[in-house]
């Protein structure tokens, strides 16, 4: 069965690695919700000799958003929204706003971004994630013009909707990301306070291996493959290896994304002892037992 994951890498694959203002009228207009050459250079005669030239990088996340169903702003009660500020330049804000906090994850606790999530960067701009080459991230963002500024002349100026990649391997200590709208999450309902059943260690078996799960109270996840010292949960940690989050959904649901994999884990708990079964990445069987 496709996933909304599957629905996003499909759409963005659709997208040439290169979309041009000027050169590529139509289709830049159509991944812009309407924006046009000749509007982008009325824009930039205005302001060509500050370093403020107008980009279509929020245009093309809107369309986006869009065709994957995301629409923040009209989950925002009407006296409370304020369509200067709210959006996705104020997107960890806006989520909360809309009653979907749970879906922001900050680049600053760990993880990397999946194929659709909509990535808000420490300087003013947004994108999207499409994937991973060697551990580089590629994204498709609009607003890629390099030409100089500030100028005399936008004649020649034009914008644009490209594929991009960062300079090494993605690491989330060196990250230039501020945080972004995980797709998943987004379109879950926003999790249940985590029940004290679930908080403890756990003994997993996954592809015939044994695994040790330690589920925090504040949504934490932890695996070793050492056996634990039960009494004792592991030290908080705020960046490493082997870490996920975990949200609850009512009665019974647990969901863990792990971090270093991106890989999702959906378990139910059986009512009549404290042992859950679910599948890892909507596949594979894997089992759980609490042990403390």
């Amino acid at each position: 069965m496709a996933t909304i994951r599957d629905k996003a890498q499909k759409l963005l694959e659709q997208i040439p690695d290169e979309v041009q203002s000027k050169r590529d009228a139509t289709e830049f207009s159509r991944l812009t919700k309407g924006m046009t050459h000749a509007q982008l250079q009325t824009e930039w005669e205005k302001t060509k000799q500050t370093h403020t030239l107008r980009t279509v990088c929020i245009d093309f996340v809107v369309w986006y958003a869009g065709q994957m169903g995301i629409d923040m702003m009209s989950s925002i009660p009407a006296k409370a929204r304020d369509p200067k500020v709210d959006g996705y330049f104020a997107l960890q804000q806006t989520l909360k706003k809309c009653g979907k906090g749970h879906a922001w994850v900050s680049a600053a606790q760990g993880g990397s971004p999946q194929c659709g999530d909509i990535l808000r960067h420490k300087a003013f701009h947004v994108d999207v994630a499409f994937g991973y080459e060697k551990g580089v991230l590629v994204r498709v963002a609009g607003g890629q013009s390099r030409h100089p500024r500030p100028t005399d002349d936008v004649s020649q100026e034009f914008d644009n909707i490209m594929r991009v990649r960062g300079k090494g391997p993605y690491n989330p200590n060196k990250s230039d990301l501020e945080g972004w709208l995980d797709l998943e999450r987004y379109l879950e309902p926003p999790p249940a306070p985590i029940p004290t059943w679930v908080v403890g260690w756990w003994e997993v078996t996954w592809r015939g291996a044994g695994y040790y799960y330690y589920l925090g109270p504040d949504g934490s996840a932890r695996w070793t493959q050492t056996p634990p010292a039960l009494a004792t949960p592991p030290a908080p940690v705020k960046s490493g290896p082997r870490r996920g989050r975990l949200t609850f959904a009512f009665p019974s649901s647990v969901t863990i994304r792990w971090f270093d994999s991106g890989s999702v884990e959906v378990f139910t708990r059986d009512p009549n002892a404290n042992e859950m079964t679910g599948k890892w990445n909507g596949g594979e069987r894997i089992e759980a037992s609490k042990i403390g």
